[in-house]
């Protein structure tokens, strides 16, 4: 409308120069007067075109308005046409073109505001220059209705493209909005999947860590009679349980980030004897030949999650081994340190090298056999690779077996120096006096008799208030040196709120959280509250250095106390 206005102006002003005519003026005000209207009628669809289009009456209003202005502008060769002077016919006539180019883009989303506007305008100019006696301006009129027609034809054309962009943009935004629809979905079943792995989780990992401390407790008791093995290998196989579980839940601790890397100088040797000590009498029942190499090179990773990663490879290997073996090798490579797992089983098409890592996809068991596992392994060595930032490289054909590759960065020398001095466990930084606090009797009379066999007394309870009533009483006694809680107690109590009470009411009591808690929401709330956690089931090993780590209230000094381990039997859990 802005530009009409100043159009219009410019029109009145040339016209009237020219001719002197006060028509010229008359005609300019009501031009002027018919967009005012035009304008009030439209403000309404600018402020609100969603309820502006529904009204019935808006728009054959706004076509009535389009056709007289295009009338007044059609008009103009009737009334300022002097065959004497053809600059202004030719000037009339450039503008009533500009007109009519105009609206071809501004008014061809609607067709029927285009040919309101543009008809009248074409065809009074047409029929003003065919009557005209000069032959030229009858040719001209002639060429104004080719004109009219092409216009026409560009404006159709104009129109459907602008309708199929159109549709085509809501036809996107619709499949937007299902795709936001279906992510909420997946995002809720996702959620809901979470919530189940950590209810199982943590049902599953309360007998599991009572099994471990008796196992540890046993094994102590036994460890100078003929028992001693098989109590060992007992401990072992608990481990590799809890390893199994684990497994069950790092595919989603791992998407959402809770799996949190340590990295620090590994011997490859004693990642090695553990993967040894787990597999080798898996290869001997099946029959083959599981080869690790001792290697005298020093990583830098997560040895928890190195371990993971590896025993993953391995398993795999002897899965798909049907004869001969598996050999576990490390070697120095340039700036780099190359772990490879190779074996002499079914081999790997070069096609599903990418493949073989993606969720459930199994080679050779197209009726998805459980026997031979879920297909998640080398789909968690992949994430375990990102997360350490340790490449993993697969090569082998069918029939000739295949080799894993994992490149790892070597440890420097100072690095290498302060790992072999390593940690010790002193006894005199174990606490004396241990206050337990769990809602399982198991974990309870567990942990007691575990800590009992390194001469530590425990009070065991399973509410806050009777936790409560043992620390007032231990007032007047030696006191407790170490509180130590589950996050989830019976009656809905939180446990994390009652050590943080403690940490304000007692601040010389040591403060250890001990969970099998793997819900999404509560793990940020547990890290952040700065207390030590340990997440069920615990290697008795990890205990006891954590214990150390604390010390007891009157702990020496002349000594800093060792790290402490944060890591469950089968890994970190991002504590």
């Amino acid at each position: 409308m802005s530009a009409m206005l100043l159009v219009t102006a410019i029109f009145a002003a040339v016209v009237y120069s020219r001719l002197r005519q006060p028509g010229v003026i008359g005609w300019a005000a009501l031009m002027y007067l018919c967009l005012f209207i035009r304008y009030l009628w439209t403000r309404p669809y600018l402020d609100a075109p969603l309820r502006a289009a529904k009204d019935p009456h808006w728009l054959p209003v706004y076509l009535v308005l389009q056709f007289l202005n295009g009338l007044g502008w059609g008009l103009t060769p009737w009334m300022f046409i002097h065959p004497s002077d053809p600059s202004l016919i030719v000037f009339i006539f450039l503008v009533i073109g500009g007109l009519i180019g105009g609206s071809t883009a501004a008014a061809a989303s609607v067709k029927s505001i285009y040919f309101a506007f543009a008809l009248p305008l074409m065809v009074l100019s047409t029929v003003a220059l065919a009557v005209q006696p000069e032959l030229v301006y009858r040719v001209c009129s002639v060429f104004t209705v080719l004109f009219m027609l092409a216009t026409t034809r560009f404006v159709q054309r104009f129109h459907n493209v602008l309708t199929e962009s159109f549709t085509m943009r809501l036809e996107k935004l619709a499949l937007v909005d299902k795709l936001a629809q279906q992510v909420t979905l997946v995002e809720a079943a996702s959620h809901e999947k979470s919530r189940f792995m950590a209810a199982a989780s943590h049902d599953l990992r309360q007998p599991l860590q009572a099994i471990a401390l008796f196992t540890a407790a046993l094994e102590q008791a036994l460890q100078s009679t003929t028992h001693h093995l098989t109590a060992s290998r007992l401990q072992m196989s608990v481990h590799a349980l809890g390893t199994s579980l684990d497994t069950m839940l790092d595919i989603s601790q791992l998407d959402v980030g809770l799996v949190r890397q340590e990295i620090r100088p590994v011997a490859v040797t004693s990642v090695f004897h553990a993967l040894d000590n787990v597999f080798q009498p898996q290869a001997i029942e099946q029959g083959l030949e599981l080869r690790i190499r001792a290697s005298k090179l020093w990583v830098a990773s997560d040895p928890q999650l190195l371990e993971r990663l590896l025993a993953n490879l391995v398993s795999n290997a002897l899965k798909y081994t049907a004869a001969g073996g598996v050999l576990v090798t490390a070697r120095r490579r340039g700036e780099r340190v190359w772990v490879e797992v190779r074996d002499t089983g079914i081999g790997i098409p070069p096609e599903d090298h990418e493949r073989i890592f993606d969720e459930f996809f199994q080679l050779d068991n197209p009726g998805r056999d459980r026997h031979k596992g879920l297909g998640i392994g080398l789909s968690i060595v992949r994430r375990l690779s990102r997360l350490l930032e340790h490449p993993v490289s697969v090569s082998g054909r069918p029939g000739r077996g295949s080799c894993f590759r994992v490149s790892l960065p070597p440890v420097s020398a100072r690095a290498l120096a302060v790992a072999e001095a390593g940690p010790r466990r002193r006894a005199e930084w174990l606490p004396r006096r241990v206050l337990l606090l769990d809602n399982e009797t198991d974990i309870l009379e567990a942990v007691t008799v575990f800590l009992k066999s390194f001469g530590i007394t425990v009070v065991g309870v399973t509410q806050v208030a009777a936790a409560r009533a043992a620390l007032a009483q231990a007032q007047g006694e030696p006191g407790f040196d170490l509180l130590m809680c589950d996050y989830r107690l019976s009656a809905g109590e939180d446990g994390l709120q009652f050590l943080l009470d403690m940490r304000q009411c007692m601040p010389s009591l040591r403060l250890l959280m001990m969970t099998g808690e793997t819900v999404h929401e509560h793990l940020p709330r547990i890290r952040h509250s700065g207390i030590p956690v340990l997440h069920k089931p615990v290697k008795p090993d990890a205990l006891l250095d954590a214990l150390c780590a604390l010390g007891p209230a009157a702990a020496p000094t002349t000594a800093d106390p060792p790290p402490m381990s944060m890591q469950n039997l089968g890994g970190s859990q991002g504590a």
